[in-house]
């Protein structure tokens, strides 16, 4: 009577903690990314420094928290890189909506226009300044190159969440 009572529980426990692993893995790839978003942020994004002949100014160094603020201003000034944020959190959202009856493969074209907006930030040579001198891009941190990494690392799972589609 004891060894079955403590199969039942062995058993009980090991569905319990099989769902959890299924549930946890489930949004580990979003988790992963997001992480990897929120610590770009904390690193140095890129360095700027104004250039007015004959002066040089100091560098200044820009975090990534400090462009998520203010990157919405680029538009003034011809640049939509900043618009990849918005377009990456709405992906990682489509993702987890499996009742949405979404077509992977719509998440994937989410991904990719995120991927292209972040990487179009490279073209992006000069920051906008309000009749100032103009603060020039010198050179990127770590925190630029995980911000692109996250907007790739979200293709690869839009690509597997289309591959596990066709599975089923």
């Amino acid at each position: 009577m004891i060894m079955w009572k403590w199969s039942l529980y062995i058993s009980i426990s090991k569905n319990i903690l099989l769902n959890i692993i299924k549930k946890l893995s489930r949004y580990t790839g979003q988790l992963v990314i997001f992480t990897m978003f929120c610590i770009s942020l904390l690193l140095p994004a890129f360095t700027t420094q104004r250039i007015a002949a004959p002066y040089y100014f100091d560098p200044d160094i820009w975090y990534g928290w400090q462009v998520l603020i203010g990157g919405w201003a680029g538009i003034f000034d011809g640049t939509l890189a900043w618009y990849a944020n918005p377009v990456l959190i709405l992906t990682l959202i489509l993702l987890d909506l499996d009742g949405l009856d979404l077509k992977p493969l719509y998440i994937f074209y989410f991904s990719i226009i995120g991927f292209l907006l972040a990487v179009s930030s490279i073209l992006y040579t000069r920051m906008w300044s309000d009749g100032d001198i103009p603060p020039t891009i010198t050179d990127y941190g770590p925190g630029f190159y995980l911000w692109i990494f996250t907007f790739a690392s979200t293709i690869v799972l839009s690509i597997g969440k289309i591959y596990n589609s066709n599975i089923e």
